[in-house]
């Protein structure tokens, strides 16, 4: 599973962080070159959830920053097309 969280760090005063964002990807399917991942995302101070799923290429063994790339993607198209 990987965890994704954004913070806000109002005036570069760490004293001021805060989680606006936080994601958590789970892979449903086996370490193959092509993966399928729930994703659940909680966003603002209102707590908005929103879940969705998707299926990723794995370019190589580390490929993350894909994961999360098309997780984010997933979880924009779901908030604006709302499917």
């Amino acid at each position: 599973m990987l965890a994704v969280t954004i913070d806000v760090i109002d005036d570069r005063d760490e004293t001021q962080r805060r989680t606006v964002a936080a994601m958590r990807i789970s892979r449903t399917s086996g370490p193959y070159a092509i993966c399928a991942y729930e994703i659940g995302a909680v966003e603002d101070d209102d707590g908005f959830v929103t879940a969705t799923s998707c299926v990723v290429e794995i370019r190589g063994r580390d490929d993350v920053w894909s994961v999360v790339e098309n997780a984010c993607r997933a979880i924009q198209s779901v908030e604006r097309d709302g499917i």
